[in-house]
């Protein structure tokens, strides 16, 4: 198929375009290359399509001039003297090459040992298109659509592809990413759910500041779902109230700004700062649940990531030897072939290495004190051997020490993979998993061992600061999985809180019951159309003399609720008193549980309820989901691509994500992974 730019057949009539000639071949000593007087312009244009040629072959012992036009698509040889004229020429591009748009083409492909033929349809702009996506999805440099090899190969495919420059890839991109954009803003705005949202910050190699914010969301088949919103350069101070500022305008930029259920955030004081303002901001029009008590979630990693930091300050001393033999090995290329050697004799797998302790991440101190286990008998024959060249090399109680406090950190590490999961719901686990780590840390505390001792003392501190401020909506989150109900809340209450556990189970209940029935008010109104309340006829529509905003707004909210509950007799049962009365579904040990599933299915005997389920399970409780988009970012902005401008970088990061999640594609493979290693080659 030929594209746009192809002429058509008034323009092959009245060309005059000047095509110059060409040699091939310079190296055919039968090509006449030596200089010539003028030659005269080439003006058909059929010379698009040929390359003219000048050749001398000896005839009968004379030296004659033959002129040929080579075809540039089939190299096929015709004759290209003025006396042959061109049409020919332009009948044979016309009738084996030329394509018209749109029209159909043959393509062969083998299935097996038969050979198929299929149709298919040439679009020089849905290729373009599919190139620029190809560039943004697998990071490859702008720069590659000129490298010579690359427009070579083209051009073996496609002689007529235009390869763009630079300029024209950054913008074919752009077109991408607003397309995307303008269909996710559609997708937004008609979901009949709350979204939920993370914020985080992050400063490129650039030296520049970079505010992402990701919503999160369970789409009408109940599939929980992700979205970058937005990727953008951040000026001036992180303040609470600047941050909260740069959010808002993007959720009134989005128009989501009456559909947001929470934000999750990490724990620094900026960010608590940032989440009261824009409760404030978001009550005047009465867009937050419960008054927006439950707005604000906290990221559950970064508090596991302070209270393991805060434990690991306690048992420094008994690692300090195992990381200082680890750093020298890894320094050492001699070391490290020792060490090799020793795993061999050991019949360890010396292919899964040593692991390198990083100060700033708890989890890397426990991936190094596993690995060091794992190779324990391996390092201690090279300690052995040589005995001066590691410095406080733990003795053999202190390895057994190290198995310990390793065994410790193992539950935080397998608790923070589980929590910072976004293809599942992890609103449910919070209660369950955090229930467990207090309870180890209080029987760490007790531990005969000192060094254990202190530190559960340390995580302890740490954890009951957040413990204190962590959100009973992620609580309701365990409430809503059906296997367990008001199971995991009546089973650790009492232990936590002792006598006053009962107290505390009726203030959740009341939590509980104080959410339903706003839903329920919300859900019943929207069913009468804002007219009827529970179908009794009871009008407290725009005439009933409530119109004002603010805090006449929350005392209709009130009224409607003192409404709701006269019109329904006391004997009549709510979806939540059905819902608690139903029998927990079996938690058989080992077998799956899909909850999106169930709500699915089952959750239509609980209309009310499904919509609170839908609202809360896609509440994130980490905000992973926004840090993975700086691990993007940091490929993005290489050091060889460091002068690339904010526009392009949050194309390039949004539109990965969008087309990603709307394929349903894991991780693409991209140019980076080849710099990690994983483009070698195996030959057997």
């Amino acid at each position: 198929m030929a594209s746009s730019s192809q002429p058509t057949q008034l323009e092959v009539a009245s060309a005059s375009a000047s095509v110059p000639v060409t040699n091939t071949n310079a190296t055919d000593p039968e090509i006449d290359t030596q200089p010539k007087k003028k030659q005269k312009k080439l003006t058909s244009a059929a010379w698009i399509w040929f390359d003219r040629v000048v050749k001398h072959k000896v005839v009968n012992g004379k030296q004659v001039k033959l002129v040929r036009a080579i075809c540039k698509t089939c190299s096929r040889d015709f004759d290209g003297s003025s006396k042959a004229g061109t049409t020919h020429l332009i009948s044979h591009y016309k009738t084996k090459h030329e394509r018209t748009k749109g029209q159909k083409e043959l393509n062969a492909t083998r299935v097996g040992e038969e050979e198929k033929l299929e149709a298919f349809r040439y679009d020089e702009d849905v290729s373009k298109k599919k190139l620029a996506l190809a560039i943004a999805m697998h990071e490859y440099p702008f720069k590659m659509m000129q490298h010579e090899f690359f427009v070579d190969f083209i051009k073996s495919l496609r002689p007529s592809f235009p390869l763009s420059s630079r300029i024209t890839c950054r913008s074919e991109i752009l077109e991408i990413f607003t397309e995307k954009k303008e269909e996710l803003y559609s997708l937004l705005g008609s979901l009949s759910c709350r979204l939920s949202a993370t914020m985080d910050l992050w400063t490129s190699r650039q030296n520049k500041s970079y505010m992402c914010i990701t919503v999160h969301f369970i789409d009408d088949n109940w599939s929980i779902q992700k979205r970058i919103l937005r990727f953008m350069l951040l000026e001036g101070r992180h303040t609470g109230l600047n941050l909260s500022g740069a959010v808002m305008k993007n959720f009134f930029d989005w128009n989501i700004d009456r559909k947001l259920f929470s934000l999750t955030l990490d724990n620094d004081s900026a960010n608590t700062s940032c989440a009261g303002d824009m409760i404030s901001k978001l009550n005047r029009n009465a867009a937050l649940y419960c008054g927006g008590k439950y707005f604000h979630v906290r990221c559950a990693t970064h508090i596991i990531n302070l209270v393991v930091q805060a434990g690991i300050s306690e048992i420094k001393q008994s690692i300090d030897g195992i990381r200082g033999a680890i750093m020298k090995i890894k320094n050492s290329p001699l070391l490290e072939e020792e060490f090799r050697k020793r795993a061999i004799e050991c019949n360890l797998d010396s292919s899964k290495g040593l692991a390198s302790d990083v100060s700033t991440r708890w989890n890397s101190t426990y991936l190094m004190l596993r690995s060091a286990l794992y190779f324990k008998e391996a390092l201690q024959r090279m300690h052995f051997v040589d005995n001066s060249r590691f410095d406080n090399f733990p003795a053999n109680e202190k390895w057994d020490e190290v198995d310990v406090l390793c065994k410790c950190l193992r539950i935080f590490h397998s608790i923070t993979e589980l929590l910072s999961g976004t293809s599942y719901p992890t609103t449910n686990w919070f209660f369950l998993k955090f229930s467990e780590i207090k309870l180890r840390v209080d029987a760490w505390t007790k531990d005969t061992n000192i060094r254990i001792s202190k530190m559960g003392l340390a995580m302890q501190t740490k954890f009951v600061k957040y413990w204190e401020k962590s959100n009973l909506i992620l609580a309701i989150g365990s409430f809503l999985d059906p296997r367990y109900k008001m199971g995991l809340i009546d089973y650790y209450y009492p232990q936590f809180y002792e006598d006053k556990g009962r107290r505390e189970i009726d203030e959740f209940k009341n939590v509980l019951k104080d959410l339903y029935k706003e839903y329920e008010l919300k859900f019943k109104n929207s069913d009468a159309g804002g007219q009827v309340i529970g179908g009794r006829g009871i009008n407290i529509g725009s005439n009933s003399g409530f119109s004002g905003d603010g805090d006449d707004d929350n005392e209709e909210a009130g009224f409607r609720r003192f409404m709701l509950e006269r019109s329904q007799p006391s004997s009549l049962k709510s979806e939540l008193d059905l819902y608690m009365e139903r029998q927990p579904v079996p938690n058989l040990q080992g077998e799956s549980f899909d909850l999106l599933s169930w709500w699915k299915t089952e959750g239509r005997e609980f209309p009310i309820l499904g919509k609170i389920a839908r609202d809360v399970l896609a509440i994130p409780v980490s905000t992973v989901a926004s840090e993975s988009a700086f691990s993007t970012g940091g490929r993005v902005i290489r050091a060889h691509r460091s002068k690339l401008d904010p526009e392009i970088v949050e194309a390039l990061i949004c539109t990965q994500d969008w087309v990603r999640s709307e394929k349903k594609l894991g991780n693409v493979p991209t140019l980076y992974d080849a710099f990690e290693g994983d483009d070698e080659v195996t030959v057997e």
